[in-house]
């Protein structure tokens, strides 16, 4: 086998294919979608994020059952970082922002705000691509993927 490679196609190509995941990527502009889970990481050592996953549920788009990620800075961890982990955020933040955009006044209790009160509605969210790449790099055809940009509002029922 010196300087040969094993191939899987009569063309004498070896063939690799790309798993989306939930990294698809679809047309920019504005979806109807639900929570699937969230997640809270601790990324590049220090940097502490909320990594929320939404599930596109408009009927009869093409797109329906398309899974997308959105991306938070939170201030700390309530807890260790884990799926439905518990965490804090700043008034000053993002995703607080969207947070009170989709569910109007937000509901406050003594164990604080809820991503289940979130995870419960439809949401009008707002799809970009990302064409960027952690080291600041260009992504371009192929590797190109898209993301939850904005929540704007709880949809009509």
């Amino acid at each position: 086998m010196d300087g040969e490679f094993p191939t899987d196609d009569e063309s004498g190509a070896c063939r690799f294919e790309i798993d989306d995941g939930d990294m698809p990527h679809i047309p920019e502009g504005e979806y109807i979608v639900k929570v699937v889970e969230w997640e809270t990481k601790k990324i590049f050592k220090k940097k502490r994020r909320l990594y929320i996953l939404f599930e596109i549920c408009e009927l009869g788009s093409p797109y329906f059952g398309k899974r997308l990620r959105a991306y938070y800075g939170i201030a700390n961890f309530i807890g260790k970082p884990r799926k439905f982990g518990n965490f804090k955020v700043g008034r000053k933040h993002w995703f607080l922002k969207q947070y009170q955009q989709v569910l109007g006044h937000a509901h406050v209790s003594k164990f604080g705000l809820s991503m289940d009160a979130l995870a419960k509605v439809q949401i009008r969210v707002r799809v970009e691509d990302v064409t960027k790449d952690s080291n600041k790099g260009d992504r371009s055809g192929i590797t190109v993927y898209s993301k939850v940009a904005e929540m704007l509002s709880q949809a009509s029922p």
